[in-house]
């Protein structure tokens, strides 16, 4: 049982870091700088929970470019 929850965490946090990555994109072709490197930061901070240090490191470069 404990398997399927952290499975399903893990499936969440993706899910949001997803969306965050979007949400960044969406406010990047906004020119909504601060919005979107706000997005890109939280999107980097999951992808650190994940484990998933090379698409952290892209959104963190993002979350740079756009601050």
């Amino acid at each position: 049982m404990k398997r399927f929850a952290l499975f399903n965490a893990n499936q969440k946090f993706e899910d949001a870091s997803e969306a965050y990555t979007k949400a960044g994109n969406c406010f990047k072709v906004a020119k909504a700088w601060a919005e979107g490197g706000e997005a890109f930061t939280r999107a980097s901070e999951l992808h650190v929970k994940l484990g998933s240090t090379y698409d952290a490191a892209n959104a963190a470069q993002e979350a740079g470019e756009l601050n």
